[in-house]
């Protein structure tokens, strides 16, 4: 169909409260190791400082967003990965708050496909800014992203 090159498609049923609950837990500051891919510099800082995270059903659709201050390599398709167990009753909805918690570098391992990833929006508080220091993350302002999950 037209939207195949926009969204992921997920053959069962998922469950958007479920994944709504879920995803409250990555709100606030906290260390993001257990969603940082491979390519993820080892000696980098993982804490990221997440300002919002919904995720509401839009007719078919599931669409997550997400804001926050940066994020690391893969850390959006772990997310989702997660949040797509939770809403398939494959994990509990406390997994979120258990990996974050976990702290351990790619413990969350269902990386969703970069179909349906949408970056919406950098913002920067200074116009002379052009990205985000390598060693002090948890202070530059907020990036949005928007995955389309169907």
């Amino acid at each position: 169909a037209l939207d195949r090159h926009y969204v992921t498609h997920v053959r069962k049923p998922l469950d958007e409260i479920a994944m709504n609950d879920a995803s409250q837990a990555l709100v606030g500051l906290h260390d993001f190791a257990s969603f940082a891919g491979p390519k993820a510099p080892h000696d980098a800082l993982t804490m990221r400082n997440v300002e919002t995270a919904s995720t509401t059903r839009i007719g078919d659709s599931i669409e997550f967003k997400i804001t926050a201050n940066a994020f690391l390599h893969q850390q959006i398709r772990r997310i989702a990965g997660v949040l797509c167990d939770v809403g398939t009753g494959g994990s509990p909805v406390a997994v979120v708050g258990e990996l974050l918690a976990t702290a351990e570098r790619g413990a969350a391992s269902h990386v969703m496909p970069a179909l349906g990833l949408c970056l919406e929006n950098i913002a920067y508080e200074r116009a002379d800014e052009c990205g985000l220091p390598a060693k002090s993350p948890v202070s530059t302002p907020a990036n949005t992203v928007d995955t389309g999950i169907n």
